[in-house]
């Protein structure tokens, strides 16, 4: 995996190739570190979306405990977590670079 993310970062920047050896692993540590800051900040991410959807799970099952009539009392009480939770998917959705959710995720796991 390590050695195919170098020629592949090798490849994109032909300059790296001339470029002396220390030059070459600085940039690619460099690319490394921001792909770590990246994963970092997509889990936080997602670990809030996870607590969000804990906490509408939580409410929901209050349906099985209700009366018929208090049902669309219920469901306006749960009616901002939506929102909150298109908020999450955009915070995550803007931390994703482009063409990288497959790689990012599998790195996730």
């Amino acid at each position: 995996k390590g050695w195919a993310t170098i020629l592949i970062l090798m490849e994109a920047q032909p300059d790296v190739v001339r470029s002396k050896p220390a030059d070459v692993f600085s940039k690619i540590q460099k690319k490394f570190d921001q792909e770590q800051e990246t994963r970092e900040a997509i889990r936080a991410a997602v670990k809030e979306l996870e607590q969000t959807a804990r906490e509408l799970l939580t409410s929901l099952q209050g349906v099985h405990q209700c009366t018929k009539d208090r049902i669309p009392e219920l469901c306006t009480q749960v009616e901002p977590y939506f929102d909150k939770v298109k908020s999450h998917l955009s915070t995550i959705q803007s931390l994703l670079p482009p063409n990288t959710y497959y790689k990012l995720v599998y790195k996730l796991r």
